[in-house]
């Protein structure tokens, strides 16, 4: 499946794919990418399902994975840098562990490769619920929403994935095929598939987070043992957004400090 993207920078440079969270797109990494095109080839996809991307019912990380790989063969790109946050984290983890060929190094935002519970089911459901088109604005989404998703930043986030169209608003990510494949985002944990990856790793993580606890930071090591864990203060699970400067500089000062393999 080949994914709606944007690129940054020079396609000679190397290449980095920066994976989006669940209910994310490209769009939300369009400064990181900026600031990295310096440097790097930047490919910023919408995953299955979200964005302007093709929808399918299997949700499993694995296939999303392939088709970033499908979508970079097609812009001509053999191996590179794989970052993501959230979903796009552990789809890079699938990406990294079922195909390491094409792995330079991985970078994962916020996210472990221990088991998850499905603590954004209820915000799947909650959106689910709504018909969009039924209502005038964006406003009355957000009130539609505000007993099921209380937490105002998390809405804000959700209603940002609505969009206006010939026949009214709309969800811009197939929300149905995200709830009823809900389960396989959540069955294949990567520390239990026996696979593991000793290149260059780093997870950055935000200290306000509780995505990857430092007790889970073995479980992390015991599939990629050469994983360093940075922890950014002040930021919670959106670390690029909370902290881009430290973001970026995390990702800079990784990058810079290891040897790519050729």
């Amino acid at each position: 499946m080949l994914l709606n993207h944007e690129t940054y920078g020079d396609p000679g440079q190397q290449a980095i794919v920066v994976l989006h969270g669940l209910l994310g797109s490209h769009r939300n990494w369009r400064s990181r990418a900026q600031a990295l095109a310096s440097k790097y080839f930047v490919v910023c996809p919408d995953l299955r399902n979200h964005g302007g991307s093709p929808a399918d019912p299997d949700c499993r990380a694995r296939s999303m994975a392939i088709d970033v790989i499908e979508t970079m063969n097609d812009l001509g790109c053999s191996s590179w840098i794989w970052m993501g946050h959230s979903l796009g984290g552990r789809v890079a983890i699938e990406g990294v562990l079922g195909h390491p060929e094409r792995a330079r190094a991985l970078i994962v935002v916020d996210i472990g490769v221990h088991r998850y519970e499905g603590e954004n089911r209820q915000i799947l459901a909650a959106m689910a619920d709504i018909d969009p088109a039924r209502l005038d604005s964006r406003a009355d989404v957000d009130r539609a929403l505000h007993d099921q998703i209380p937490d105002k930043r998390v809405r804000t986030f959700v209603v940002s994935s609505v969009r206006s169209g010939s026949n009214g608003l709309t969800w811009v990510h197939d929300v149905q095929n995200l709830l009823d494949g809900y389960d396989d985002m959540l069955a294949e944990p990567p520390a239990e598939s026996g696979r593991t990856w000793a290149g260059p790793t780093c997870f950055i993580l935000g200290a306000d987070s509780g995505y990857l606890g430092i007790e889970h930071e073995q479980t992390a090591r015991s599939v990629f043992p050469a994983a360093r864990f940075v922890r950014i203060p002040e930021a919670g699970h959106w670390v690029h957004f909370d902290q881009p400067q430290q973001f970026d500089r995390a990702v800079d000062e990784f990058l810079q400090g290891i040897e790519l393999p050729d």
